[in-house]
């Protein structure tokens, strides 16, 4: 038995939804009241949550598609078998033989001649670092003079300076999202407030002659009786 799934209602004046993300693909188990779809409104985001357990199908509206308030948007069907949780753990892999190929190699030491050894302590090198050209992949007297001659070589030169960061080549890369309906009432407001403010100067004359001769009478005794200067706004 087939249970659908309707957009609830969201709040007073709100007929029209926008479909969210699906949380729950088309075909996979839902438990009840496990949130199954995001639906977007002017007022709110919401979960919707899954009135039954079961395998969600009948998926009618895709995400950015427009419903109505009780509009059926899916189907769960009940008659689907919860999925079983424990599953048996695999049994472990018998060991293998070590191939031949997986044989550990001989050790670097073994490998140089007692010339290439003797240089290599005078100089500090570790054998690892130096490439062998020797047969059977020996390490040479000649192997540790190249490696030698190539370090002092880098030494002096000393430590490249560092360069610019290179430009950016290409286009740049876009995307464009859509928004939500809660994001675009935002924005339609926040354009309708700076377009229906008030945007004006204003200029008040006033005749101040009787002012400045008030302060002019009065500002050296002012001055002398309270130790400030007198101004227009004392």
């Amino acid at each position: 038995m087939a249970v659908e799934l309707k957009v609830p209602p969201v709040g007073e004046s709100i007929t029209e939804v926008v479909i969210g993300d699906w949380l729950v693909a088309e075909g996979a188990y839902v438990h009840e009241d496990a949130p199954v779809v995001v639906i977007e409104s002017d007022k709110v985001n919401m979960e919707v949550p899954a009135p039954k357990s079961g395998r969600l199908v009948g998926v009618r509206k895709a995400s950015g598609d427009s419903a109505v308030v009780g509009e059926v948007i899916a189907e769960i069907d009940e008659s689907a078998e919860a999925p079983a949780e424990g599953a048996s753990a695999a049994a472990p892999a018998a060991p293998t033989a070590p191939s031949s190929a997986e044989q550990p190699a001989a050790s670097p030491e073994a490998r140089v001649t007692p010339a290439a050894r003797r240089m290599l302590a005078e100089h500090g090198l570790n054998p690892g670092e130096v490439p062998a050209s020797g047969p059977g992949g020996r390490l040479l007297k000649e192997d540790v003079q190249r490696a030698v001659s190539l370090r002092d070589q880098a030494e002096a030169k000393g430590p490249a300076a560092p360069g610019a960061p290179a430009a950016p080549t290409g286009p740049r890369h876009t995307e464009r999202k859509r928004m939500s309906p809660l994001r675009k009432t935002v924005a339609r407001r926040l354009v309708e407030a700076q377009q229906g403010a008030a945007l004006l100067t204003t200029f008040n004359d006033v005749d101040m002659t009787a002012v400045i001769e008030a302060r002019e009478k009065y500002k050296d005794l002012f001055a002398k009786k309270h130790g400030i200067r007198l101004g227009f706004m004392s």
